[in-house]
């Protein structure tokens, strides 16, 4: 499986998208080689905006959702906990705790795609589209590191 790569979008294609937040590369000819530094970098960085950016934006949610379990009385539902923390802690205190949010959810994400997620769904497939493979993780894994190496 070494040696593959990915193609970027040609540039007639990446203007015919709607404008997005982060584009992917529109250099005719840039290619990502499957498995390279430079795949685990975007993967890293995949996983950190998709888990780290997204759980740290609805940090305020997550906080009056944890003052309900907490103090139900006082946080009777979503509007209202909004409203109480609003008047108790002003504007500021939405944002208490993003930055471990940010931290734990980026590391989470990074290594979900990274570390994690990539050689268990390299071995489902195998499992799912290869008949007689293996009947799952606990023969599979063995079986594709043998045939592919770590980095497979």
């Amino acid at each position: 499986m070494g040696g593959q790569t990915v193609a970027a979008p040609s540039a007639a294609a990446a203007a015919a998208r709607p404008a997005s937040w982060a584009r992917a590369p529109s250099k005719p000819g840039r290619r990502i080689e499957m498995y390279s530094p430079a795949f685990y970098a975007a993967c890293t960085v995949g996983g950190v905006a998709s888990c780290g950016l997204t759980h740290m934006t609805v940090t305020p949610l997550d906080l009056v959702k944890c003052n309900m379990q907490i103090d139900p009385a006082k946080y009777k539902s979503i509007s209202s906990g909004f409203g109480v923390l609003l008047k108790e802690q002003g504007p500021k205190g939405f944002f208490r705790g993003w930055v471990p949010t940010l931290l734990g959810y980026s590391a989470q994400g990074a290594c979900k795609f990274d570390i994690a997620l990539c050689p268990m769904e390299a071995v489902k497939v195998r499992v799912q589209t290869q008949p007689g493979f293996a009947r799952g993780l606990s023969d599979g894994l063995p079986k594709f590191v043998k045939a592919e190496g770590y980095s497979g």
